[in-house]
């Protein structure tokens, strides 16, 4: 294991799971003036949005004093995605509350107006992702707004499907990565997919969590507030409401 997947072992499993566990009934207070709560965000929150993520990546590296920040970017291969200025940038901009959504959300009920999230559902079990969207309407206001995206099974069905024509035409490697193990070093919880979704069973989990006036969107389209800066990646996108 290389000396970064020893870290990333420590920070996660030892530093991160500890934090994360003496926070998990805290209660927050959600400013008046935004717009929602960004569940999973990541990096990626915009202005009046309240990030929730369990990553102790960006929650440390927003609290260390430079010289130890730039070796922390490098360290953890920020560099591969960003300068150390963007990264610097986005780290100092970010609003996260730093909490592990399989304890729920920590928020008084009916006190949110929107709840968006993309990418995110996808590392939950099925079952997990139910008590999270159960806990997205407890807190969601009367008539708000939740929006969500997923990567596509249908196309990663398709590309398998690709792949196993190329086999019986002789081509044996785009298979291999359906056959074999392919992740080396550290990997965290959240870094595998447990459940996949398409259209029909994206609709049917909201359905189930008590969400109404359900459909399918699409990129920077749609009834949610920010959605032009909200979405950053493709998917199927869905848009429900919590109407009770």
């Amino acid at each position: 294991m290389k000396l970064s997947d020893v870290w990333k072992l420590i920070l996660w499993e030892g530093i991160n799971q500890s934090l994360l566990k003496l926070k998990r009934n805290k209660i927050y207070e959600f400013p008046l003036d935004f717009h929602g709560i960004n569940i999973g965000c990541g990096l990626h929150n915009p202005p009046k949005w309240k990030g929730i993520d369990g990553g102790a990546t960006h929650y440390i590296a927003k609290k260390l004093p430079g010289p130890i920040f730039k070796l922390f970017y490098k360290g953890f291969n920020m560099h591969k995605n960003y300068t150390l200025q963007e990264y610097k940038d986005k780290v100092k901009n970010l609003d996260l509350v730093h909490h592990d959504l399989r304890y729920g959300l920590p928020y008084k009920s009916n006190t949110i107006p929107n709840v968006y999230s993309s990418h995110f559902f996808e590392h939950l079990f099925r079952k997990e992702s139910l008590a999270l969207l159960l806990e997205c309407f407890r807190v969601m206001k009367k008539d708000g707004c939740i929006r969500i995206c997923v990567p596509s099974l249908v196309q990663e069905v398709d590309k398998i499907k690709s792949a196993i024509d190329a086999y019986d035409n002789g081509d044996i490697i785009p298979v291999q990565k359906y056959v074999t193990w392919n992740i080396v070093g550290y990997s965290s919880y959240y870094s595998n997919h447990h459940w996949m979704y398409n259209s029909q069973e994206l609709a049917t989990i909201l359905k189930e969590a008590g969400f109404e006036d359900i459909i399918e969107c699409s990129f920077h389209q749609g009834s949610m507030i920010d959605v032009d800066v909200l979405d950053n990646r493709n998917g199927i996108y869905y848009e429900a409401f919590k109407r009770n």
